[in-house]
């Protein structure tokens, strides 16, 4: 699964023009190739700013062509931090076309008015301009080219620029999620759906025919509706959160009737709904505590689960006790793997989440927090 509705677009890259720093969100770009981005593409726009103003200016010296096209190489510089830290992710991304054309308008204004007023005074500080210059200076249609011109060329290529560049980042992690979702898809369905489970499955349902009819029915209900989960649902990218805590305490089930001297405690916030997740997101940590839960009859053994929304904030918890000799599967290099786990999640929330552990002799802990955007979250 991965989140690439309308949101998708809006992974978390940013580009900051004259930053020390041309920030992408793509691991395969060195600092200094981000560099080297940056600089090329304000000495491409210096160029062409400086022979501009060497066209338009009244004294065609070199001095006022390079001061000219520094002022707006800096104006453009911080409307470029405006326009990519704020209108772009906030406005444009969101749908709300008319407040970002509104705000686009307003700060084409501000940087023309800008420019405006320090042109004039360089041009006092260099030499009065003669009558006859000084009104071609005010003249409308002068402005427009010196000033208006050179603020709405500056922002179409900055909004075209940081468009194309996210369809292009989110395009090229579409295709890296779509290679490693067949191996992690899997990775999973070996996990879940192998003999060793159906065995237990069966069996348990086997055990308790003759014993409860009723529960022996209720039970193998459970387990096809598991299996059609895994098999169709799941072929999705995302799937309602309803769905995916149904599966899961399908699947709890299912463990209590073959663990004995267990108790197991989930909590699902009440109301959490109208909102989708990766499937199977959560179901490699419940896996992974009823298969190192510890089984002493004299021990307090014990398995508890939370979910809940705080905020805009999703909170996953999986707690279980164990033995001392336990080795930490989830560390080890054999089955799903933390790093596996962690690269699901980097690929399908990147930097929107929080995956701790917290192990001691006789328990294990794991806490996963999944920042969710305000697409992501019900509607209230």
């Amino acid at each position: 699964m991965v989140y690439l509705t309308a949101g998708a677009i809006r992974i978390k890259l940013r580009i900051i023009f004259g930053n020390h720093d041309l920030h992408f969100y793509m691991a395969d770009y060195s600092r200094l190739k981000r560099l080297n981005i940056m600089i090329v593409l304000w000495a491409v726009a210096f160029a062409f700013l400086g022979t501009y103003r060497f066209l338009f200016s009244f004294d065609n010296s070199t001095r006022t062509t390079i001061v000219l096209a520094l002022l707006d190489v800096v104006c453009l510089y911080f409307s470029s931090i405006i326009v990519n830290r704020v209108l772009i992710p906030r406005f444009l991304y969101r749908k709300k076309i008319l407040i970002f054309l509104i705000l686009i308008t307003m700060l084409i204004m501000v940087q023309s008015t800008v420019i405006k007023a320090i042109q004039t005074t360089w041009y006092h500080i260099t030499g009065p301009l003669d009558k006859k210059s000084q009104a071609v200076f005010d003249e409308y249609t002068y402005q427009i080219f010196n000033t208006w011109l050179i603020a709405v060329l500056g922002f179409i290529c900055i909004c075209f620029f940081r468009v194309i560049t996210d369809h292009y980042i989110a395009q090229k992690r579409y295709a890296t999620v779509l290679k490693e979702k067949v191996q992690t898809e899997l990775e999973f369905l070996k996990a879940q759906v192998n003999p060793h489970f159906l065995f237990n499955s069966i069996n348990s349902v086997y055990g308790i025919i003759d014993k409860n009819n009723a529960l022996a029915r209720d039970t193998l209900f459970k387990f096809s509706e598991m299996l059609r989960y895994q098999l169709y649902e799941c072929s999705s990218n995302i799937i309602s959160i309803q769905k995916e805590m149904r599966y899961l305490l399908y699947y709890v089930e299912l463990q209590k009737l073959r663990i004995e001297h267990l108790a197991v405690k989930v909590d699902i916030q009440p109301n959490l709904s109208d909102f989708e997740i990766a499937p199977l997101l959560f179901m490699p940590f419940v896996e992974n505590a009823f298969k190192y839960v510890s089984t002493d009859e004299r021990k307090n053994n014990k398995i508890s689960i939370s979910l809940t929304l705080d905020i805009n904030v999703l909170i996953f918890q999986v707690h279980n006790t164990r033995e001392k000799n336990f080795v930490d599967h989830l560390m080890s290099s054999k089955g799903i793997g933390l790093n596996n786990v962690k690269r699901r999640l980097e690929l399908l929330y990147p930097s929107q989440h929080e995956l701790t552990t917290e192990s001691t002799e006789d328990s294990f802990d794991i806490i996963l927090k999944i920042h969710l955007h305000e697409t992501q979250l019900p509607d209230h």
